[in-house]
């Protein structure tokens, strides 16, 4: 194995351990499926993940990889998940678009709406889990 590759599957290793224990459910790699691809971690919820470990950055093309990923996977949100030298797996970049993120982030207040009006007491243990903002 090229020591390019060997840094690349390291990093996808380490993403899938670090979403796998922050999520509490399994992330695996994924072996590659060609002009069909998938992204290169399963398991992370609604979403394509594209995993990038490069000297020089082409971050736009990474995105549009990311985005035919989710297409090929049906998924409708993805992520690219950039390895930045001596940085901790946690401090390393996702990077999106503004329009992904933002129905990322209606998709999410959408859901806790309805769990709060459904279900209250649910509700207020899921923002003692996962914290909450002033506005709430």
């Amino acid at each position: 194995m090229s020591r390019a590759r060997a840094i690349g599957t390291n990093w996808e290793t380490r993403c899938a351990q670090y979403y796998s224990d922050v999520l509490g459910t399994p992330v695996r790699r994924l072996a590659q499926h060609g002009v069909a691809d998938i992204g290169d971690l399963d398991g992370i919820y609604l979403h394509a993940v594209e995993v990038k470990a490069h000297r020089a950055w082409d971050v736009l093309e990474w995105v549009r990889q990311a985005q035919r990923e989710a297409a090929n996977k049906g998924e409708p949100f993805f992520v690219v998940l950039a390895k930045r030298p001596r940085l901790r797996t946690a401090d390393c970049l996702a990077v999106s678009t503004v329009d992904n993120h933002a129905r990322l982030v209606a998709r999410l207040r959408d859901a806790e709406e309805a769990l709060k009006a459904a279900d209250p007491a649910t509700y207020r243990l899921h923002i003692q889990e996962h914290g909450t903002t002033a506005r709430r």
